[in-house]
């Protein structure tokens, strides 16, 4: 099943079982019900995490709730937990609650693991403003263009996942706004994927999780991490080296060697008396 990437699901589940400890004291031989409000972004998350809580705690029925404002609730109401992005929590004016990092979520850009470009780009990278120039370029950009000399002259084509996590993390990292997206170039995360795994020459802007086989701990068929030069000095320092492996690059995200700008904390928010 496809959880949240870098998501601490023990810190949760810790914390679900003292909650529902708590209320098992108080409510001894009944069913114990805790709501889970998710902010739209993490649903995949809070759907995740249900069903396999409630595997091996059948006796918490959970209700999962989907919404900015719910989660934005559970700050005041007794039995909700809300999972919640910064971006949405900054945004809010939660004053009483208690809140508590648990993870993070990752916008990530893969290629696929066939690209002509593959050996060249393990090397050099790509920086940041050549990314920037491909989107939002009217013209067809070259490989070359991107990546440097020893790339090739093919096209480049770079595409965003519709969702306003990725859209506003991507916005951010390539120093634009949302509205400089060209239309043609956000698909859903279904076409942005199969684009990607069948075209050699394409870059996806995706959630992390949409890409990960959790079977294999491998990123989906067909698909590599695009090493992103930080420094911008042509080279992948030892310090930007983290994109052979999927566990390399979750290491190399917790450690800060990713740009931050396609990362952000993921919450749990609720009353500070949850009982």
């Amino acid at each position: 099943m496809k959880t949240k990437f870098l998501i601490t699901v023990l810190s949760l589940a810790t914390f679900i079982s003292v909650v529902s400890s708590k209320n098992a004291n108080q409510n001894s031989g009944k069913r114990i019900s805790i709501e889970i409000c998710s902010s739209p972004e993490l649903e995949t998350l809070a759907k995740a995490f249900v069903s396999q809580y409630q595997t091996i705690n059948p006796a918490i029925d959970f209700n999962l709730v989907t919404g900015t404002s719910n989660a934005l609730q559970s700050a005041t109401a007794p039995r909700k937990i809300g999972l919640i992005t910064e971006d949405r929590l900054r945004q809010s004016d939660v004053k009483s609650a208690s809140v508590f990092v648990i993870g993070r979520q990752v916008v990530v850009p893969v290629i696929n693991k066939d690209n002509p470009n593959l050996t060249v780009l393990a090397l050099h990278g790509v920086k940041p403003e050549k990314l920037k120039d491909v989107l939002c370029s009217k013209l067809p950009v070259s490989w070359k263009t991107l990546a440097g000399d020893k790339a090739d002259n093919t096209e480049a084509r770079i595409f965003i996942q519709n969702n306003k996590l990725t859209l506003d993390a991507v916005s951010s990292f390539l120093n634009i706004t949302p509205e400089q997206f060209p239309e043609t170039k956000i698909l859903s995360q279904e076409e942005l994927t199969r684009r990607v795994q069948t075209d050699k020459l394409a870059i996806g802007f995706i959630s992390l999780d949409q890409v990960i086989d959790q079977t294999k701990n491998t990123l989906s068929d067909n698909l590599s991490f695009l090493p992103i030069d930080r420094n911008g000095n042509g080279v992948i320092d030892t310090n930007e080296k983290i994109y052979a492996n999927l566990n390399e690059f979750k290491r190399g995200v917790w450690i800060g060697k990713f740009p931050q700008l396609l990362v952000q904390n993921v919450y749990v928010i609720t009353t500070p008396d949850i009982n």
